[in-house]
């Protein structure tokens, strides 16, 4: 059995050598993207209610070598409740990839929406513009969810490579 400090070593060593990314727009039903070598690319959408699932994913993506999940911050709407309970739902996938060594990086949609689909201002427009920028990148999302965690993905691989040209 492999000793925890030498996964989190080996995980160093590998967000040393090449940073790669998770999107994931956390919701009852989230939405989650990643390149995988062994499973190609990586796009479902998961029920937070399927623990089991979720901790499967989870470690299907760092044993793909993740290093970054970027994770849609919950934004406050009218309906406190809601808010509320995605903030739980958000902070469930943040723990569960941190505690597997994935770095976690929260992110306004007002953020990655800015940099990946600029101009778009209203929500149906934006939903439509993420699917359409999900497909142009090679993926047939099935849900808006999945539409932004391509694009959660797409804007960590490029926040990462900025990173690296530093």
């Amino acid at each position: 059995m492999t000793h925890p400090d030498e996964v989190l070593a080996d995980l160093e060593e590998k967000r040393l050598r090449r940073p790669k990314p998770m999107g994931v727009d956390p919701a009852t039903e989230a939405g989650i993207a990643f390149d995988s070598d062994r499973l190609g690319f990586v796009l479902q959408t998961i029920n937070i209610e399927d623990s089991a699932l979720v901790q499967q994913v989870c470690v299907e993506a760092r044993d793909a070598g993740v290093t970054h999940a970027f994770v849609e911050d919950a934004y406050m709407g009218p309906n406190v409740g809601s808010f509320k309970t995605l903030v739980e739902i958000r902070t469930h996938w943040m723990l569960r990839l941190s505690d597997l060594g994935i770095e976690v990086r929260s992110v306004t949609a007002s953020t990655w929406k800015a940099k990946m689909i600029p101009g778009v201002q209203k929500r149906a427009p934006q939903k439509e513009a993420a699917y359409n920028l999900a497909r142009e990148l090679g993926h047939d999302p099935d849900d808006d969810n999945q539409a932004d965690a391509v694009c959660l993905y797409e804007f960590g691989r490029r926040v990462l490579d900025d990173e690296k040209e530093q």
